[in-house]
């Protein structure tokens, strides 16, 4: 969570007693709002977007079970389970689990675990990882595009572009000074057996390009700069040609699934353990 300020606070008045008198006094309250870029506190400094950064990801899961009580409880679901009930249904649910009555918990199984099946099958957590990329790409344009061009900024500590200084810091290593945290991040994209030297020697020719030293930790780059690292990250990993071939393979591979979950005609309790 990160704070609006003074000028989006709240005044609640109270009354309090002072040197024997009440007197009414204004307490203002600064609204939050909940950003992936919230500074977190560490003992180096303010650390932009700290909180969010290299979490774990329990979202998509907790898609899918927020979906699928929704589904249970709506539409025909919640008919099936008001007629198994004769108009009296009882179901409680406890985050992604579900208690039931006698009633209506064999016709609340089966429409509980379609629903889960449904969600699973309509629904790509990589299809949003690619939409929310292209956005970003979209508004980091346009952030890019309103800074003034040739007017460095911090890419140190205090900056939304940290990790960029991160992934520039030479470190010490055993051939020399070289770009540990970028050198971390090919092997994790690329696999730890890969050969990421072809990869580093590209990067650094087109930060050489753009006017950075491979002999440097830069602290400060112009946005022009900042573009070129990013354009030159997105060029050699990959990524979209790589997101598309992974999405491609999960939807094949769920519509095989879904074929022969209809073709073997048995129930599927995948949601039965919640």
């Amino acid at each position: 969570m990160e704070s609006f300020g003074f000028s989006e606070a709240e005044a609640t008045e109270y009354a309090i007693t002072s040197e024997g008198k009440r007197r009414g006094v204004k307490v203002y309250h600064y609204k939050p709002r909940a950003t992936s870029a919230a500074v977190r506190s560490t003992q180096q400094g303010a650390y932009i977007g700290g909180d969010a950064f290299g979490g774990s990801i329990p979202g998509p899961v907790q898609s899918i079970d927020a979906a699928t009580v929704a589904l249970s409880l709506t539409g025909s679901a919640w008919n099936n389970l008001n007629k198994a009930s004769t108009g009296n249904p009882y179901v409680h649910t406890i985050y992604d689990a579900f208690k039931l009555d006698a009633n209506g918990y064999d016709v609340a199984l089966k429409d509980i675990n379609d629903s889960w099946l449904r969600a699973s099958m309509e629904w790509s957590y990589l299809k949003e990882t690619q939409d929310a990329l292209q956005r970003s790409f979209k508004n980091f344009d346009k952030k890019m595009r309103g800074l003034p061009q040739d007017i460095p900024i911090s890419i140190g500590m205090d900056s939304p572009y940290r990790k960029i200084g991160e992934l520039l810091e030479l470190h010490e290593g055993k051939e020399g000074m070289y770009r540990k945290e970028l050198f971390k991040l090919f092997k994790r994209m690329m696999g730890k057996n890969a050969d990421v030297g072809p990869m580093m020697k590209s990067f650094e020719r087109s930060l050489q390009g753009a006017g950075i030293s491979r002999n440097t930790s830069p602290t400060e780059l112009t946005p022009a700069q900042i573009n070129k690292v990013v354009r030159e990250m997105a060029a050699i990993l990959n990524y979209k040609n790589r997101l598309d071939g992974m999405i491609a393979k999960t939807e094949k591979n769920k519509a095989e699934l879904k074929r022969d979950i209809i073709n073997g005609g048995e129930a599927i309790y995948q949601y039965y353990t919640h």
